[in-house]
């Protein structure tokens, strides 16, 4: 992008001419497009009277849009995108996929890619595709064992996949997970509940780290 010197001048004997150092000619004083540094512009009057002046243009930093994405905990849940940004010049706004640009700067997200840019006070802009991660789907498989004879009791394998380890098993799921629930940190690890009674209702059901749960139908 190109800055602007916008001569002004007074004094001398009109009418006046302008060129910047190097250029081999005087012309008329009018607004001059030039690119970022320094310049040396000489103003001359109708008399010869020559009056050299510097100049130096800047700009401001690239403007870089930035995001910072906290990504859904489980399968289908929601995360949160911020965007901020530095350089360009103040203030800034944001536009998440294809809306109108604003200030805010904090969305909702879900798994997937979304665009997004910013833009500062003097319409520069800048944009980047953000993906937005999440866990495998939690789930888990059970095989339960009934009793041998009468008098034993039976058995369950449980199993996880999918999630954050290390996970949690249970066979007593409630409307909250019991924070008893047996721990396994080996993802592949498989977990047996013995010691089962018959003619009873069990509800297993696994929880991995990021709180996200995952269960079978009850057994009985």
């Amino acid at each position: 992008y190109k800055g602007s010197i916008t001569p002004q001048l007074a004094g001398g004997t009109p009418p006046y001419e302008v060129k910047v150092d190097g250029e081999t000619s005087y012309s008329a004083p009018k607004k001059l497009d030039l690119l970022k540094g320094s310049y040396l512009l000489k103003y001359k009057d109708s008399k010869g009277c020559e009056f050299p002046r510097q100049f130096t243009l800047k700009e401001p930093e690239k403007l870089v849009v930035q995001k910072s994405v906290e990504s859904p905990l489980c399968t289908g849940w929601d995360g949160k995108l911020t965007l901020s940004a530095t350089g360009g010049t103040l203030p800034y706004k944001f536009r998440f996929k294809e809306a109108e640009f604003d200030v805010a700067s904090e969305f909702t997200v879900k798994k997937g890619d979304y665009k997004v840019a910013a833009r500062d006070n003097n319409g520069c802009l800048d944009s980047i595709t953000v993906s937005v991660l999440e866990p495998s789907e939690l789930s888990l498989s059970s095989d339960y064992k009934n009793p041998l004879c009468f008098g034993l009791k039976g058995s369950i394998l449980l199993k996880a996949s999918g999630g954050v380890a290390p996970y949690r098993y249970t066979t007593n799921l409630t409307a909250t997970f019991p924070t008893s629930g047996t721990l396994v940190e080996d993802k592949d690890q498989q977990i047996s509940f013995g010691g089962l009674l018959p003619n009873a209702t069990y509800v297993p059901a696994v929880m991995d780290a990021n709180g996200c749960i995952g269960k079978v139908d009850p057994i009985t």
